[in-house]
């Protein structure tokens, strides 16, 4: 399985942006931080499975 790569960070909202604005802003980059902790590990789960194939005989 190819490594998954990481999602990058919504660009920040401006500093005199709305609050809904930074609401959904902060919204949006909790489910970047979330989905990029699930492939971290799967990439790790890969790595583990791969690891183990090798060394059986």
């Amino acid at each position: 399985m190819a490594k998954l790569k990481m999602l990058k960070l919504p660009k920040k909202p401006k500093q005199n942006a709305s609050v809904a604005v930074k609401e959904n802003w902060l919204r949006r980059a909790s489910e970047v931080k979330k989905e990029n902790a699930r492939r971290i590990q799967a990439n790790k789960r890969s790595a583990e499975l791969s690891k183990k194939i090798a060394g059986f005989k």
